[in-house]
């Protein structure tokens, strides 16, 4: 027995590849052995995705690019999924921007009032869990006013727990403006009150969106702050010797500079918000993530409309990593192309 095990060790143990090639055959066989066990389960399963050409029987309330009615089959109500978590995203992503810019050139102000705000609004937003700041805004849109008693401003926009209505601005071919049309609030004969006219921003919307942009900019910020503060000093002081203003200076000689350390984290940042923008299902959002589990409630097949998920996220990740990755070689130094 024990010279058995001398020539079982020295077999397969003796030299260091031996020791990595048998350890990657115990891998595989193990591997194989899980992989045909789950081909065996899944050959019992309906794995088919004619189920999405059925009727659909449930409707939206959110809707974007699309004009879905619940006698639509799950195909449609599949895209106006996926059309709200663009819109979702696209917005997101250009507001988070914009924030997270602002707050990260404010962290290196010169004004002691204005860096500290700067400072402790990333410090408290971005170790707070972003479900639990959905949340919170959630519950804000819907402490707002009844739309009975909705907040007029200026006869232009209106806000109430039903959303903010702006007006719809109405062109001519030529692209010229013709017209204003302004936000009205009926009440019809069976006392259900709504706004008419006009373009409404959701309060699912706007809480999901203010949840995502707050929480994302506090990390954006960071971001901005550390790529200037990378840059050479000498950059700033060229830059005020040549007299150019603090705005000057940043908009001509710093942000495009930093640009080059600036856009692949921040690439990340832009995949985390798209996919956590499935956590718009907490507050009854219809992203793609909820109208995905409406219809597995309805008609079962969750691997199919898994692998539908799965793929939809992946291509929006893609698009926006293809973006990102030609915007990055653009500013790129030209000795780094």
């Amino acid at each position: 027995m024990i010279i058995g095990n001398f020539v079982f060790k020295d077999f397969f143990f003796k030299t260091n590849k031996r020791k990595n090639n048998t350890l990657q055959c115990i891998y595989i066989f193990f591997l194989s052995l899980l992989l045909f066990y789950l081909y065996l389960k899944a050959s019992k399963l309906e794995l088919g995705f004619d189920f999405l050409t059925n009727e659909a029987g449930f409707a939206l309330a959110n809707q974007w690019l699309t004009d879905y009615t619940p006698t639509n089959n799950r195909i449609d109500a599949y895209v106006t999924g996926v059309f709200n978590t663009i819109r979702l995203v696209f917005v997101g992503i250009f507001l988070t921007t914009f924030l997270g810019v602002i707050i990260g050139i404010a962290r290196l102000s010169s004004n002691w009032l204005v860096r500290k705000i700067a400072t402790v609004y990333v410090e408290v937003i971005r170790n707070l869990p972003l479900l639990l700041q959905i949340i919170f805004w959630w519950s804000f849109t819907l402490a707002l006013p009844t739309i009975k008693e909705y907040i007029n401003l200026f006869d232009v926009i209106l806000i109430s727990n039903r959303g903010i209505a702006l007006p719809t601005i109405l062109f001519f071919e030529n692209g010229s403006i013709i017209d204003f049309v302004r936000p009205v609030v009926t009440v019809a004969e069976n006392t259900v009150v709504q706004y008419t006219a006009g373009f409404v921003i959701s309060t699912e919307f706007l809480a999901i969106l203010l949840g995502l942009v707050i929480y994302t900019a506090s990390f954006i910020a960071e971001i901005v702050r550390g790529a200037i503060q990378a840059l050479p000093k000498g950059q700033t002081e060229a830059a005020q010797a040549l007299g150019l203003s603090t705005f000057q200076s940043l908009r001509l000689i710093i942000l495009p500079q930093a640009l080059r350390i600036i856009i692949p984290p921040v690439t990340n940042q832009y995949l985390n918000l798209t996919k956590n923008s499935s956590l718009a299902v907490v507050i009854g959002y219809s992203d793609l993530f909820l109208v995905s589990g409406i219809i597995m409630n309805k008609a079962g097949h969750a691997i199919p409309m898994f692998i539908i998920i799965i793929l939809t996220y992946q291509s929006m990740s893609f698009l926006i990593s293809l973006a990102m990755n030609y915007f990055n070689k653009k500013v790129a130094l030209v000795g780094n192309r």
